[in-house]
C-alpha cells in the first residue's frame, strides 16, 4: 500500500513541476525560426527581452509600450523581428505568465497589425496579410505575405523544445 501511495505521491509531484514549467524556448530562437519560414522575407532586426537592458538588441519596456500601447508587460519574455524597410513585415513571440495575459497581448498584436495595414492601404502600399495565435501562454503573430505559414513554424517549434521531461518519440 506504501508503494501505491508513494507512487502517486511522485507522479503528482512530477506533473505539478511539468505544469508549472516556464517555456525552455527563447523567444529570440522562435522569431528567427518565424523568420526562416518566409520567402518574402525583410531585412531586420530582432529585439528581445532576454538580451541586456541597453543592448541595441533589448526589446525593453518602453519600446514594446511604443510598439503596442500602454500595457503592464510584466513577466512577459518576447522577441519581435522589425523590418529595416518600409514594407509591412513583423513578427512577434511573447511567452506569458498566464492566458489571461496572452490574450491581451494577441489583442494587441492583432490591433497593431490592423492599423499598419489600414495606413498602409491608405498610403497606397502593398498589404499585407496578418495572422495572431495564441497557444497556452504564448503569442505568435506575423504580418507578411505568409503569416499562416511564420506563425506556423513558430508553432512547431513550441512543440518540438525539449524539457527535462519529454520523451523522445520513437
Amino acid at each position: 500500500m506504501k508503494i501505491k501511495i508513494s507512487f502517486f505521491v511522485v507522479m503528482a509531484l512530477i506533473l505539478t513541476l511539468c505544469s508549472c514549467q516556464r517555456s525552455l524556448l527563447s523567444p529570440r530562437t522562435a522569431a528567427l525560426a518565424m523568420a526562416e519560414a518566409c520567402e518574402d522575407r525583410a531585412a531586420g532586426s530582432v529585439y528581445t527581452t532576454e538580451s541586456s537592458y541597453g543592448a541595441p538588441d533589448h526589446l525593453s519596456p518602453e519600446l514594446m509600450a511604443e510598439l503596442f500601447g500602454d500595457f503592464d508587460f510584466t513577466g512577459v519574455n518576447g522577441a519581435v523581428y522589425l523590418s529595416g524597410t518600409t514594407s509591412l513585415f513583423e513578427l512577434s513571440f511573447f511567452d506569458c505568465p498566464d492566458t489571461d495575459t496572452a490574450e491581451a497581448v494577441g489583442g494587441l498584436c492583432a490591433a497593431r497589425f490592423d492599423l499598419a495595414s489600414k495606413t498602409a492601404k491608405r498610403m497606397g502600399l502593398d498589404e499585407s496579410d496578418f495572422t495572431v495565435k495564441i497557444y497556452g501562454r504564448r503569442v505568435l503573430a506575423a504580418m507578411c505575405e505568409e503569416s499562416e505559414r511564420a506563425v506556423s513554424a513558430g508553432l512547431e517549434k513550441i512543440k518540438g523544445q525539449k524539457s527535462l521531461f519529454n520523451m523522445k518519440k520513437g
